[in-house]
């Protein structure tokens, strides 16, 4: 039996992109479900974190890092190329947005299967924020980023 997870963004394209293979966009994200204790299996892809995680940042900073995603074939290991990405805010209050003020971005997956968000930059309130990525066929898969006092 497959768990049943769900997160869908809300979204509409705000721009084009910027010749990174790279496109944001804006909007609401819902996220939500039940996740049984054997949530994963049956998945055909899985999304592993590969960078922009676990990052600090001051107060209105920017983010060192963007967060960077790897979709991979479960059964083959395999990265998988050219498949969009949603990197989608999930917390209630202002610690941290892309670029823009953002709560949603999209990201195509390159040759490696790495796909990678816009810039975050911190609020002004301190506390971790939460952001949703997923992919279809895949999981959903949690990543954070800390804002300092």
């Amino acid at each position: 039996m497959r768990g049943d997870a769900t997160a869908a963004c809300l979204a509409s394209p705000t721009s084009p992109g910027n010749g990174s293979g790279r496109l944001a966009t804006s909007g609401m994200c819902e996220s939500g479900g039940r996740m049984g204790a054997e949530a994963g299996w049956g998945w055909a892809r899985a999304v592993q974190p590969a960078g922009g995680t676990g990052q600090h940042a001051g107060p209105h900073e920017t983010f060192t890092h963007p967060l960077k995603a790897r979709v991979v074939d479960r059964q083959q290991h395999a990265p998988v190329a050219d498949v969009p990405v949603t990197f989608c805010w999930d917390s209630m209050s202002q610690q941290a947005l892309f670029e823009g003020g953002e709560a949603t971005a999209q990201a195509r997956t390159d040759a490696q299967g790495y796909a990678e968000s816009p810039r975050l930059v911190a609020g002004d309130a301190a506390g971790t924020a939460g952001f949703t990525v997923t992919t279809e066929g895949a999981a959903p898969e949690r990543f954070e980023v800390t804002v300092d006092d």
